[in-house]
């Protein structure tokens, strides 16, 4: 356990076992400014690593993005729309529930709006469930059309 005061001019530090005198001290000495932090377990982890991290992070789709960055800058979707250009509400809701893709000319607005990567709103993969049926392809992506001559027919 570990416990720490934080007042304009002291902080204290005491980590392993507390005694209840001196807790109880403390406690008289500083009332609700005094905090405890901890558990008996005080590794530290980095959470991006862990595995419900990643799991989390693989489920959460661009317009999950869009909604989440949306609700902390306290937006509605009709405000969100108007900055986007007039965007009608419906077609913001769309997004964000993954009925309708967003657009990379979208993505970018939103990215400098926000001001996050544009990655958090474009969708790379063609497996998440809810953007299945209209998966949206980046113009990078790679993917390139077959010729004839890669299909297996030859100039002779």
């Amino acid at each position: 356990m570990q416990a720490v005061v934080k007042t304009p001019h002291i902080e204290i530090n005491i980590k392993g076992n507390i005694s209840k005198q001196l807790l109880t001290l403390l406690k008289k000495e500083y009332g609700k400014k005094l905090r405890f932090t901890g558990q008996e377990d005080n590794e530290l982890m980095n959470v991006f690593e862990t595995d419900w991290y990643k799991k989390v992070k693989s489920e959460t789709s661009p317009g999950d993005n869009m909604k989440i960055y949306r609700e902390i800058h306290g937006m509605t979707q009709e405000a969100l729309g108007r900055i986007l250009g007039n965007i009608p509400r419906q077609h913001i809701s769309n997004m964000e529930r993954g009925i309708r893709a967003i657009s990379v000319n979208t993505a970018k607005k939103l990215s400098k709006i926000f001001k996050v990567p544009l990655e958090k709103f474009i969708h790379f993969g063609f497996n998440t469930p809810r953007l299945a049926a209209h998966p949206v392809i980046p113009a990078k992506a790679g993917i390139q059309k077959k010729s004839k001559l890669d299909a297996g027919s030859s100039l002779a």
